[in-house]
């Protein structure tokens, strides 16, 4: 049986290996990433980061990046949605 989050990124066309370990939504308040490749775009109302051969966007209000180490990246605000596309 497979569980939420392995769930949820195979309804996106995701598979667990494009994201190295995980990402982690937090009562719309943050998003916790683990295995990013780098800031893509940053901005108050828009967060890009790649992750694997892939573009995780986290667009929302007051977004601050909080915490930014070589593995793992931390993004607090108000979380309205979150997109991944095909990098480009």
């Amino acid at each position: 049986m497979k569980g939420f989050f392995e769930e949820t990124l195979e309804r996106v066309g995701l598979a667990l290996s494009d994201f190295g370990e995980k990402i982690t939504l937090f009562c719309f308040c943050g998003v916790h990433i683990e295995g990013h490749k780098g800031l893509v775009e940053y901005s108050e109302e828009c967060v890009t980061v790649r992750v694997g051969k892939k573009h995780v966007t986290v667009k929302g209000e007051k977004l601050a990046v909080k915490e930014v180490t070589k593995e793992e990246l931390f993004i607090k605000g108000k979380i309205c949605g979150l997109e991944v596309c095909d990098d480009k």
